[in-house]
């Protein structure tokens, strides 16, 4: 029988750029999966650790845009926030985070989703935040096909009912 690994670190100060409660249960994650390498042998010391999650980001997931790539969408002094969520719960996550990050701000979303989805609950979720000013539906092709694509008549019926 294998004894569990005894790994501690003590990180102080980390200033993550990943927002949300829910990110830092993928912090420890990925702070417990350094320490297990370092235990196999991989160098890499605190400061790294530190370093890596301090570099760390999403590129879609909870990423505000810069005052600069506002601008050169033509929306200058307007905060832009993107963000993949696509389910009941990456819903809820990004509602949570919404609230906490930007708690005074007017939001209008842009929603385009896959037709396997349960549009419903999304919209439940995102609709709970109270600064809802208003939400565009469209379509996208999902990974390059139009199969996976939920139609503006279905997406519109489902916002409909979740507001309800």
């Amino acid at each position: 029988m294998e004894k569990d690994l005894q790994l501690s670190i003590e990180l102080y100060d980390v200033k993550l750029r990943l927002l949300g409660q829910h990110q830092l249960q993928n912090v420890a994650t990925a702070t417990c999966a350094a320490l297990c390498l370092r235990y196999q042998g991989w160098r890499m010391s605190d400061g790294a650790i530190c370093t890596g999650l301090e570099s760390t980001q999403l590129l879609g997931r909870s990423q505000f845009l810069t005052s600069v790539e506002a601008e050169a969408l033509g929306l200058p002094a307007t905060t832009i926030l993107l963000d993949g969520a696509h389910t009941k719960e990456s819903a809820k996550a990004l509602a949570d985070m919404i609230q906490i990050t930007y708690p005074d701000g007017k939001l209008v979303f842009v929603v385009a989703m896959a037709s396997d989805k349960d549009h419903q609950a999304f919209a439940r979720e995102l609709l709970a935040v109270k600064q809802v000013d208003g939400v565009f539906l469209t379509e996208v092709s999902i990974a390059g096909d139009q199969f996976r694509t939920a139609s503006l008549s279905l997406l519109r019926d489902r916002w409909i009912q979740a507001s309800d």
